[in-house]
């Protein structure tokens, strides 16, 4: 009999074990849930608080881009001046629009290289950029743009990850272009290069032509992104929301708010802002790895697996 009570009791023992061991998982779940659920409306209520800075989007982009640089740090009136002395070096192209648009983006190009620029691997200011003159892929395809729309010439940026080109498209003509070469390229360039998937293609505003409202987004980026090399995480996050405001789908600005989450260690911000840049550019390798390593960091190793092998 004692030896059947002792079993009984063992028994019992266990199932309450088990029991308390399936309440602490439940628990831990919800709260994990929970505090996400948080952070998104934190990060929706942040998102809705950041007001965008209104510009004349009717004048020439440079302009724009020096007002939002203007709006941080005071542009000068001779900045503003470098624009002007750009376009009246370029006025010759307005004679070019008969010829081929290949002929007019190497004129451009032309144009460009009077400026004795060196090419940077990243800078990102463009009144910056201006006065030492280094110049980027994307400070390349500003300047670009500025020239085209001066002389109403169908040139739009194209993004692709962590870079800008430039396509001619027109009734008659698409031709894909990088402003650092001054050569024609392909759409095909693009994809390989990133390896990335081309049923993609406009989705997250991959490889197609670029709005103004988009193109100010990634000013607000690019921006965003000197304050973190400083080290200033409280200026770079108004400027991140604005950009995600204006171009939600766009993977880029995400993964840099997820960034900055991390580094402030706060987890559940960061897994969202990585999972929303995944899900805009799946393909995009560094959105799985960012996501996946974060995954591994606060212990989720199975979803860390999981995305992994995802193709």
């Amino acid at each position: 009999m004692i030896y059947v009570k002792s079993v009984l009791f063992a028994h019992q023992s266990w199932k309450s074990v088990i029991y308390l061991f399936i309440l602490v998982c439940i628990a831990t779940i919800a709260c994990k849930k929970a505090s996400k659920d948080i952070a998104t409306k934190h990060l929706q209520s942040e998102k809705k608080q950041s007001i965008w800075e209104k510009t004349d989007t009717t004048c020439l982009l440079a302009w724009q881009i020096l007002d939002l640089e203007n709006q941080a740090s005071p542009v000068s009136n001779a900045t503003y001046a470098l624009i002007d002395e750009l376009l009246t070096t370029c006025t010759p192209l307005t004679t070019a629009k008969k010829l081929v648009p290949q002929y007019i983006l190497h004129n451009i190009h032309d144009c460009l290289q009077t400026q004795n620029y060196e090419l940077s691997s990243y800078h990102n200011g463009l009144g910056v950029s201006l006065n030492y003159h280094k110049y980027d892929c994307d400070i390349l395809c500003f300047l670009y743009l500025t020239i085209a729309e001066h002389h109403q010439l169908p040139i739009y940026a194209l993004y692709s990850p962590k870079h800008l080109s430039l396509v001619w498209q027109d009734e008659q003509d698409t031709i894909y272009w990088e402003a650092t070469t001054g050569k024609a390229s392909s759409l095909q360039y693009y994809l390989n290069k990133k390896e990335l998937n081309p049923d993609e293609v406009g989705e997250g505003l991959l490889l197609r032509p670029l709005n103004r409202r988009e193109l100010t987004a990634i000013v607000h980026y690019n921006n965003a992104q000197t304050y973190v090399e400083r080290g200033k995480y409280s200026k770079a996050l108004p400027l991140l929301y604005q950009s995600i405001q204006m171009a939600p789908n766009w993977c880029e600005s995400y993964l840099l708010l997820g960034n900055i989450f991390e580094q402030l260690e706060d987890y559940d911000k960061a897994e969202i802002a990585y999972e929303q840049a995944y899900q805009n550019l799946p393909s995009y390798q560094l959105t799985k790895d960012k996501l996946s390593s974060l995954y591994t960091k606060i212990g989720c190793l199975e979803e860390a697996e999981a995305l992994m092998v995802k193709k």
